[in-house]
């Protein structure tokens, strides 16, 4: 039963730095300049009151999702070292 386990722990935190706010770039923003008239003006006003909560919930997500990333870099990379030592240690341990 047993079987190796490979986890690339650099690829975990490439990731991580992918979602945080530098790795996401700039805050989106949507303007009523880029759409033209003032129908599209009323309609990015309408647009702006529920995109921003929703926007600010999925950054919170990503934001718990690269913590996560790399707690679990952190947590497989000391795993991978208590198992070298005890390995150094005491052959019969494995």
């Amino acid at each position: 039963m047993g079987g190796v386990v490979a986890v690339d722990t650099a690829m975990l935190r490439e990731a991580r730095s992918e979602l945080t706010p530098d790795g996401r770039g700039t805050d989106p923003k949507v303007t009523a300049g880029r759409f033209g008239g003032g129908r599209a003006v009323s309609t990015v006003d309408r647009f702006e009151s529920y995109w921003g909560p929703g926007r600010s919930t999925v950054s919170v997500g990503l934001d718990a999702l690269a913590r996560l990333l790399g707690s679990a870099a952190d947590v497989f990379e000391g795993r991978d070292a208590a198992d070298a030592d005890a390995f150094a240690v005491d052959v019969r341990a494995f």
